[in-house]
């Protein structure tokens, strides 16, 4: 039996709790950065986090990863878990999604490499229809932030 079979066995189909971390990156005209994946929905930048690595750069690799900014300053939106941040596939996951802010931006977007079909900043009056729910759901977080001016100070 191999290695990858072996930990099958043993971790089964049991729901799996994963940590990961995404960025609202907004430009200085005030728009919201996002990914087309593959099959056509729309994400912020983000993803796991692997051992040793602090939330902060798993926020900052994943945006470099996926769009080749480099970021600085980030303001924590909010930590979003439960049913919501539920995938299913082979396995059941929940994640424990972090999401952050920023407005220090260095550089411009460059090769995305297979992942995703596009990169493209949007106003946010204008954001795209078919943005996956959980996402949705943080930028409505930050707008709500904004709304309170909870992040104003920071910006």
């Amino acid at each position: 039996m191999g290695y990858t079979q072996g930990i099958r066995n043993w971790l089964g189909h049991r729901p799996h709790l994963l940590v990961g971390a995404h960025v609202l990156v907004i430009n200085e005209k005030d728009q919201l950065l996002l990914q087309q994946g593959a099959e056509g929905s729309w994400v912020l930048p983000g993803g796991l986090l692997i051992r040793g690595e602090t939330l902060e750069d798993t926020a900052r690799r994943q945006v470099y990863e996926q769009t080749g900014l480099v970021i600085g300053d980030l303001h924590l939106v909010r930590v979003f878990s439960g049913e919501k941040c539920r995938v299913t596939n082979e396995d059941q996951k929940y994640i424990v999604a972090t999401v952050y802010v920023t407005r220090d931006i260095l550089g411009n977007v460059q090769g995305y490499g297979t992942e995703f079909k596009k990169v493209h900043y949007f106003d946010f009056t204008k954001l795209p229809k078919n943005i996956d729910l959980r996402f949705q759901d943080f930028i409505e977080a930050y707008q709500q932030l904004m709304l309170q001016g909870s992040l104003s100070k920071l910006f």
